[in-house]
């Protein structure tokens, strides 16, 4: 028996589920995803498809496009220290990557051919800030492709 001073909300999880072809999708219910992460009142998080990272070839490229992806809004333009990236990248502090710069450019350059190849951004280059032949940080320029990612919607 209902209680006539409660009140709730019914949110189904799905907006819509289609099948077609032996092929079954599925869209979640977006007020529902706000409810279940706090995205509603945070109001800061990053959307991109997964589409552009399932044929990524290394965990760094997937975190190397979340990291670019994030940063997305200082148009183009990200100002990243070599210690704020081994973060975002999750580099083992036992790792050469983490104690020689050498091997961490390695990872950004095989990271970097996966992203202009696999995702809507086109092209990022990177030039080393350093102080006394060490480097400290990185300047990182984005050219993100709008149409790119249109395309690949509709063609999904």
């Amino acid at each position: 028996m209902l209680d006539k001073n409660r009140s709730f909300d019914i949110i189904p999880l799905f907006s819509i589920i289609s099948y077609r072809k032996a092929n079954i999708t599925g869209e979640i219910n977006k007020q529902l995803i706000y409810h279940l992460f706090g995205l509603k009142d945070k109001g800061n998080f990053t959307k991109f498809y997964l589409s552009n990272i399932l044929k990524f070839r290394s965990k760094y490229s997937i975190l190397l496009y979340e990291f670019l992806k994030m940063n997305e809004f200082k148009q183009g333009k990200i100002i990243v220290s070599v210690e704020d990236l081994r973060k975002q990248l999750q580099v083992d502090k036992t790792s050469k990557a983490y104690t020689e710069f050498k091997y961490l450019n390695y990872i950004l350059i095989k990271a970097k051919k996966d992203i202009e190849e696999l995702t809507d951004i086109k092209e990022f280059t990177y030039e080393l800030i350093k102080e006394k032949r060490i480097v400290k940080s990185l300047n990182i320029f984005v050219n993100y492709s709008l149409k790119a990612e249109k395309k690949k919607l509709l063609s999904a």
